[in-house]
């Protein structure tokens, strides 16, 4: 329109080749950057060995195109014009908040590095969105989940011009209905009311690919938990208390941790605990349908030259105990299972503290340290 724009910020970039290389690239120049004054004007200066340098300028929704300079060039003038917008909505199921979701643009065929994906746009209380700022072009719209930052949706060859408002019949609506579930997670003292401690809840998503772990956010005692087609397992773990783990995840749901037993493990004679940097380290590990549990609490827990270790009993039911041996240094750290002839189980219960005797065959135990020192 022909006004001065103040408060503008101007960027240079350097376009090349790397050499050697085909591809082009296009870096920002540090410390090559400042704002306009109130009457448009702008002084830049920058140290680099190029001549020739590419301009750009921004100030809220208003933004060049680059404009390709040489250093030393006088009375350039560069035009600020509005960026285009992509208007849609998202449909979900009349009991899942659109809330629950972002919605995202990304040039398809970015020019510079600043062409990146735009901020997070949460939509409104019907799924309607709006995202502004944008430069001409091509987009993909996706939507992200809020819990585990899922790509859910994706719509791509989306056009956006200068200042027009793009309305494509595929984002209205981008339609989620049936493919969302949502189920309420409750987390409980033995007494019945709400956990209010520090709780890890893990979700897994099964995926042929891979499976996908995922951490949900418990307030109060409660989560809300989303996930698309096949139910989630879950593992709830809390400091001191002992895990809870759902296989399938396909209802609401409420548990409740109970206080963990102290496990202490006494290293039985004639075994000895090795001198640093060799260490000895008994663990529990979960069987049957608890070895689907993931915790990031301690496990494991090392023998003290008195052959003593502790640990909280953060699995129920029937775990195996395993001794491991490491050798540790500031330039090594390996570790192994102490082979044993005969595998050794415990069964835990809530508040029930035990002591444990450890068999280790003390010629297994120097072959482990043997091996894991000669690596």
């Amino acid at each position: 329109e022909g006004q001065p724009v103040g408060g503008a910020r101007l960027r240079a970039l350097v376009r090349g080749v790397e050499p050697g290389g085909t591809e082009e690239y296009v870096h920002p120049l540090d410390h090559a950057s400042c704002l306009t004054d109130a009457l448009g004007r702008f002084t830049l200066r920058a140290s680099t060995r190029e001549r020739e340098l590419e301009l750009v300028a921004k100030k809220a929704h208003l933004e060049s195109r680059p404009i390709r300079t040489t250093l030393g060039t006088r009375d350039l003038q560069i035009e600020l014009v509005a960026g285009g917008e992509i208007a849609g909505r998202l449909q979900v199921d009349a009991n899942l908040p659109a809330s629950r979701f972002y919605v995202f643009a990304e040039p398809e065929n970015p020019g510079n590095p600043e062409d990146h994906e735009t901020q997070p746009m949460r939509p409104d209380a019907d799924g309607r969105f709006l995202i502004r700022g944008l430069k001409p072009g091509v987009y993909r719209v996706f939507v992200r989940d809020d819990q585990g930052w899922n790509e859910v949706a994706s719509v791509g060859g989306v056009l956006v011009a200068s200042g027009e408002r793009t309305r494509d019949v595929r984002l209205d609506p981008i339609d989620l209905t049936g493919r969302m579930r949502t189920v309420k997670l409750s987390i409980l003292e033995v007494d019945g009311t709400p956990y209010v401690g520090e709780v890890y809840a893990l979700l897994t998503r099964r995926d042929p690919a891979g499976d996908r772990t995922e951490y949900i956010q418990v307030r109060q005692g409660s989560a809300s938990v989303l996930y698309e087609l096949e139910p989630p397992s879950v593992s709830i773990t809390a400091p001191g208390r002992l895990g809870v783990f759902i296989e399938r995840l396909d209802s609401d749901r409420s548990v409740t941790l109970e206080e963990a037993p102290k496990l202490t493990f006494v290293l039985a004679p004639p075994a000895q605990v090795p001198a640093p940097p060799v260490f000895l380290t008994v663990e529990i590990r979960p069987t049957g349908k608890q070895e689907g549990m993931i915790t990031w609490l301690a496990n494991s827990a090392e023998f003290n030259p008195a052959g003593v270790a502790q640990v909280d009993g953060i699995y129920s039911g029937r775990v195996r105990v395993v001794v491991t041996v490491s050798y540790r240094t500031e330039e090594r750290w390996m570790a192994t299972e102490v082979p044993s002839e005969e595998q050794q189980f415990l069964d835990i219960a809530p508040r029930a503290d035990q002591r444990v005797d450890v068999r280790v065959d003390p010629e297994a135990l120097a072959r482990a340290i043997q091996s894991i020192s000669a690596q």
